[in-house]
């Protein structure tokens, strides 16, 4: 039964409801929660299974919470390899993103940072088309995908051969239905290794702009940047002031009981 004081809940922004009761809204905790309240998402190592797994959460939950609106993925990535061609990771992680991607329904807007190299490479090129971006000094390179040199038994051998056969096929598949060209075109591309500047990306159809912003865009990205951050202050301020309210109000009912 309630007793004759009843407690006093908090209203406004300042509260939401987490498991039957009521928390002040925080800040998110780390770099890449904020950058995921604005709906973006980086990717700046190899695709290990640890940093796929993360990435295919992020989307996910970028689904759940507006799928509306667009997903800013920006990739600065070796792949599944490392520069000197020695494999770190199976290409099934970069598959499994590029699954996820095709999967929710925000459209997802890939953005060139550095460098990207192989299954990278096809990431930002299964990003929505006319919004897939390199800045202007990246480079993309892209080849076909490698195991790294094992010795054992023919039969086992064999097996690592045909596997990456398969991998290569549904690397051309992927890169061909991301680029809109020819499979037999796209084998040729991927032959061999080559490096790419974000011209001949755009020739490659691998992504359809570099991002060069003039100082006019950029004055105005300065300025939108400084609203946004006045906006979220503003918020911040009034969370605190429903904060206090709301302890004043349950120590002035505590203190009648």
């Amino acid at each position: 039964m309630r007793g004759r004081f009843s407690t006093p809940r908090p209203s406004g922004r300042g509260a939401r409801r987490m498991g039957g009761r009521r928390r002040r809204r925080r800040p998110p905790p780390d770099l890449p929660s904020l950058l995921l309240d604005d709906r973006i998402v980086y990717i700046g190592m190899a695709l290990v299974p640890q940093v796929t797994e993360l990435i295919i959460s992020e989307l996910l939950w970028l689904d759940y919470a507006s799928p509306k609106k667009p997903v800013s993925l920006y990739v600065h990535s070796t792949g599944s390899q490392t520069e000197n061609g020695e494999q770190v990771a199976f290409e099934n992680e970069a598959y499994a993103v590029i699954d996820t991607m095709r999967y929710i329904k925000p459209d997802v807007y890939t953005i060139v940072v550095g460098q990207c190299m192989g299954t990278a490479t096809l990431l930002v090129a299964s990003g929505k088309p006319g919004h897939r971006f390199a800045l202007p000094n990246a480079r993309l390179q892209v080849g076909p995908p490698r195991i790294n040199r094992s010795f054992g038994r023919t039969a086992n051998m064999m097996i690592k051969a045909n596997e990456l056969e398969k991998m290569t096929d549904m690397y051309a598949d992927l890169l061909t239905q991301a680029t809109g060209v020819g499979k037999a075109w796209t084998r040729r591309l991927i032959g061999r290794s080559r490096w790419l500047s974000p011209a001949d990306a755009i020739e490659a159809r691998i992504i359809d702009k570099v991002y060069d912003i003039s100082p006019e865009q950029a004055a105005a990205e300065l300025k939108h940047l400084e609203a946004a951050q006045k906006a979220r202050a503003a918020r911040k301020a009034e969370d605190d002031a429903d904060m206090a309210r709301y302890e004043a109000t349950l120590a002035r009912a505590q203190g009648k009981q």
